[in-house]
């Protein structure tokens, strides 16, 4: 299950922010909150730049947590999940 919730202003012509949170349950490896930020400046002949700044969250895929009849590969039920920035 997740929910996800964003929140843009318009501050000026040329400047914008967007706010942005997501929130992650997962039954088997817990739940977590990824947050979001981001500023545009667009300068009025088509050319924009974006500062952006977030992280992420990634569950272990079923594969990863057990075995599926591959003798190469085992899974590992005590992986956690994974944050990145």
């Amino acid at each position: 299950v997740g929910a996800y919730l964003q929140h843009q202003r318009q501050w000026s012509p040329h400047w914008q922010t967007t706010l942005g949170l997501r929130h992650d349950n997962y039954e088997d490896s817990g739940s977590d909150s990824s947050p979001r930020l981001a500023v545009s400046y667009y300068d009025g002949d088509n050319d924009t730049i974006k500062l952006m700044w977030g992280q992420a969250y990634r569950a272990p895929a079923f594969n990863e947590l057990f075995t599926m009849g591959n003798p190469v590969s085992l899974g590992n039920e005590n992986l956690n999940a994974v944050r990145s920035e």
